[in-house]
């Protein structure tokens, strides 16, 4: 009872958050304290709160630590061309209509 307890448990931590796979930066545009991105590759949300012409492109706010975090990582990759990884937050906190990133990953070449 206690590994299926533990096995549910990670399935549920798994199936919540999204990972896209490592793709290169497109634009990243920054308008009052909120950061937008695209990357190459699109990941297909399953947020219902991404409005359908937003589907693709993530939005953080800079006034978070978390945020001040992405947003060094973004510009690391896009100064020197490293693919990154998104792992979706599942939620539009940041901005409304726009999947929020948890964390991006940079990758060496």
């Amino acid at each position: 009872m206690k590994n299926l307890m533990t096995m549910f448990l990670c399935s549920c931590v798994a199936a919540s958050q999204t990972l896209m796979a490592a793709s290169q930066l497109t634009e990243i545009k920054i308008e009052d304290d909120i950061v937008y991105f695209t990357t190459k590759e699109i990941l297909t949300t399953t947020v219902t709160c991404v409005l359908t012409e937003n589907i693709g492109r993530w939005a953080f706010t800079l006034r978070s630590t978390n945020g001040k975090g992405i947003h060094l990582a973004l510009m690391t990759a896009a100064t020197s061309g490293q693919k990154i990884s998104v792992t979706s937050a599942n939620d539009c906190h940041d901005k409304n209509g726009f999947e929020r990133p948890l964390s991006v990953s940079v990758f060496n070449h």
